[in-house]
């Protein structure tokens, strides 16, 4: 659980579980309003990175399957995972360096580029990230399912 909640972290749910049960074993929401942009009801899975938007934030709360592209196999074990929305993708006009590396195969060095680029020219299209430094055609293929503007 990342974002605006109390007490970011990792936590052990019971299977059956919903978003709202996460967020009380994580303190609660740091402000009411966050609670109106998210769906308490949705049912957790294993694996599951929740991040809260914070009241500043425009965009919405993200949801994934964490150690996979959203919708693709991973290549360890045949896993997969749930095919992301536009909602639970990463934003890249408004994420941290922090959730920028949470993208697959983008360190501290490509999310400092990311948010350099974006400094001088936001992003006004997925397909522009394909002009940062360091980021080719295959590793925007990857990408491309994992962030949304």
């Amino acid at each position: 659980m990342k974002g605006a909640v109390q007490h970011p972290g990792l936590y052990q749910v019971e299977a059956g579980a919903r978003l709202a049960d996460a967020v009380q074993k994580a303190g609660g929401f740091q402000s009411p309003n966050s609670q109106q942009r998210v769906n308490l009801a949705q049912p957790l899975e294993d694996g599951m990175v929740i991040y809260i938007a914070k009241e500043h934030e425009e965009h919405d709360p993200a949801i994934t399957n964490a150690g996979s592209l959203p919708g693709k196999e991973t290549g360890k074990g045949g896993k997969k995972s749930k095919t992301a929305s536009a909602s639970s993708r990463v934003s890249l006009n408004h994420a941290s360096q922090s959730e920028l590396e949470q993208l697959s195969g983008v360190g501290p060095k490509k999310a400092e580029e990311i948010i350099s680029y974006r400094e001088e020219h936001p992003f006004q299209s997925v397909d522009e990230l394909k002009t940062v430094s360091g980021i080719g055609p295959k590793r925007f293929e990857q990408l491309k399912e994992e962030v949304a503007l």
